[in-house]
């Protein structure tokens, strides 16, 4: 079976003065699994074309906020999030795939909603299916038609929101949005490099709180087991304290606000593994990170995925994932 990932993006959000008025989410589906080559008009061909390509039915679906929704019982009928998919996927039985979403909570202030989606589709081979920007661990076999996950995004606004839903509001710098792309290449039969930037916009006069960022590591991945830590003894404490088994933590500590922070990383893994096999927990994986240019504590990023081909996809976006902070830490 090829290399592949299965990721997904949330696309566009809509405010008009200070006030919810339609939030369009679009689920973009595309690179499905080789050999096929993209065509025109958005669509994914083989030499079987005719058989082998099914269209995704297109859906535009709006949650329309303060104008005219005055419970949940109205707003359900139109809470759908989803899904113009503008790509043809190949599905080797020929079924149709679609993504159903719905709006779970919107708070008051700022604009916060998360939304749940669900993947419906009669195909078990997953590997089939490529959905942008958040990687979900290879090793989740759908066993079941169905595929389900939640996404948290949000947004500052300049009022404060109509109580669409009865849910409490948030403070402004409770929701911090981060942005964490990369692209790796081969070195040698048992090297490669990722590249990885995680990009932090704070919001101006927002001073961010301690983040502590807990992060699984799945199993079936490669699992970075030398992260380096500042100095500072409270941190490390911290960290020892707060430490759990399966994850990474990290710290960033009082960053001010009103300005851009990001934050490059060169990461240079050795694989104890041959290539064409995938890197089981037991193996050891070295993980060295360089900061370039920030005056802050540190952060960790989520485990990448290692596969077969590696040179295939060499230079290739590994992932963009968008974490949301709360006073409490990071979320995925």
């Amino acid at each position: 079976m090829d290399n592949f990932l299965l990721i997904y993006e949330l696309l566009d959000l809509t405010i008009d003065q200070g006030f919810v008025r339609e939030i369009e989410a679009s689920l973009l589906l595309s690179k499905i699994y080789s050999p096929i080559s993209k065509a025109t008009e958005g669509k994914y061909r083989t030499d079987h074309e005719a058989k082998t390509v099914v269209e995704i039915a297109k859906k535009d679906i709006y949650l329309r906020g303060a104008a005219g929704v005055n419970s949940y019982g109205n707003l359900y009928e139109e809470n759908v999030i989803a899904v113009h998919l503008n790509e043809y996927v190949q599905v080797k039985d020929k079924s149709d795939v679609r993504i159903f979403g719905e709006v779970l909570s919107v708070s008051t202030i700022p604009t916060s909603v998360t939304a749940e989606f669900e993947l419906d589709t009669s195909v078990t081979d997953q590997s089939s299916i490529v959905l942008e920007s958040i990687t979900i661990p290879p090793d989740v076999k759908v066993k079941e038609p169905s595929y389900s996950t939640k996404l948290n995004f949000s947004t500052a606004v300049d009022k404060p929101l109509q109580p669409v839903l009865n849910y409490s509001a948030r403070l402004l710098f409770d929701e911090l949005p981060i942005i964490v792309v990369g692209s790796y290449k081969q070195l040698a039969r048992d090297k490669f490099e990722v590249n990885l930037k995680l990009e932090c916009r704070y919001p101006a006069n927002q001073i961010a709180k301690q983040i502590c960022v807990r992060i699984p590591v799945p199993k079936n991945t490669v699992r970075v087991v030398d992260v380096p830590l500042p100095r500072h003894q409270k941190i490390e404490d911290e960290l020892q304290e707060n430490s759990q088994e399966g994850y990474l933590q990290w710290k960033l500590t009082s960053v001010a606000g009103h300005q851009d922070i990001k934050i490059c990383k060169m990461v240079h893994v050795d694989l104890k593994s041959k290539l064409s096999d995938w890197v089981s927990d037991k193996e050891d994986v070295s993980v060295s990170f360089q900061l370039e240019n920030i005056s802050i504590t540190g952060y960790t990023i989520k485990s990448f995925n290692v596969g077969k081909s590696l040179d295939d996809v060499a230079n290739k976006v590994v992932k963009t994932q968008v974490l949301s902070h709360n006073a409490y830490g990071f979320r995925i």
